[in-house]
C-alpha cells in the first residue's frame, strides 16, 4: 500500500475515521451479499456519522466479472451514504 501526499496535506481538514473490511460468504448469491454490505454500510455510518465517505477508483484490466461485482458494491455504499446525507468523493 502506498499513500501519495494530497497536494495541500498540511491544509487537509478531513481526516480518516475508520477503515476496515465487510466479509461476505462467497457461497451466497450476489443479491444476499449485496443486502450484508448494505446492511453493515448502514450499521457503520450510523455509528460513526460521517460528514464525507471517499470512495477509492478501482482501475479494471481484464476481469469483466470483477468489474461488474465492485461496481455493484460501490453503487450500494454510494447509496446508502447519500441517504445518510453524507458527502461522497
Amino acid at each position: 500500500m502506498r499513500l501519495r501526499p494530497h497536494k495541500n496535506w498540511k491544509n487537509l481538514k478531513r481526516k480518516p475515521g475508520s477503515a476496515g473490511v465487510i466479509r461476505t460468504s462467497p457461497n451466497e448469491v450476489t443479491s444476499v451479499r449485496l443486502f450484508e454490505i448494505r446492511n453493515e454500510i448502514r450499521t457503520l455510518i450510523s455509528e460513526y456519522r460521517p460528514e464525507v465517505v471517499a470512495i477509492e477508483r478501482v482501475l479494471f484490466q481484464r476481469n469483466v466479472k470483477t468489474a461488474v461485482s465492485v461496481s455493484q458494491v460501490i453503487g450500494v455504499i454510494m447509496v446508502e451514504a447519500l441517504d445518510a446525507d453524507c458527502e461522497v468523493v
